[in-house]
């Protein structure tokens, strides 16, 4: 579930609806700063989790490009899964060893209409979703906002 299929669906149907997300264009400064460049150059649409995934995920690899002064792929891949993520949309997180990219996620809730003031706002973030990892194991723990 995604904010552009709340927009889809229409806050008369989708009000109340409660759904997890790895990334929301209101969180914080940089994330808005995100989404306000990318509406602009996309009919005013906010970018969905998806949007800001493949964005920090082309910045880690030029990370990883950089600290290597190569773009082998399979040298690339391993610094990738070395080097700890870091960068304005998702934060703090990792590449576990399979491949997978490992960060926090919210739960998010559909506000009931006509609340919202503009198109983006058909959400509020209800809980924040953040990782810990005891021995090794990744799980995710609940926590309020």
């Amino acid at each position: 579930m995604f904010l552009t299929d709340v927009h889809a669906l229409g806050l008369e149907k989708a009000q109340g609806l409660t759904f997890t997300e790895t990334f929301y264009w209101d969180m914080n400064e940089k994330t808005r700063a995100f989404a306000k460049r990318f509406a602009e150059r996309n009919r005013q649409i906010h970018p969905t989790m998806i949007h800001a995934g493949v964005y920090a995920g082309t910045l880690h690899y030029l990370k990883a490009v950089e600290a290597l002064k190569s773009d082998d792929g399979a040298k690339v891949i391993a610094k990738m899964k070395e080097l700890p993520t870091d960068d304005p949309l998702f934060g703090k997180g990792t590449v576990r060893a399979d491949g997978r990219k490992v960060h926090r996620r919210t739960s998010s809730r559909s506000r009931s209409p006509p609340s919202p003031s503009t198109r983006g706002t058909t959400t509020r973030s209800a809980r924040l979703f953040p990782l810990i990892k005891p021995s090794g194991l990744w799980i995710r723990a609940a926590v309020s906002s």
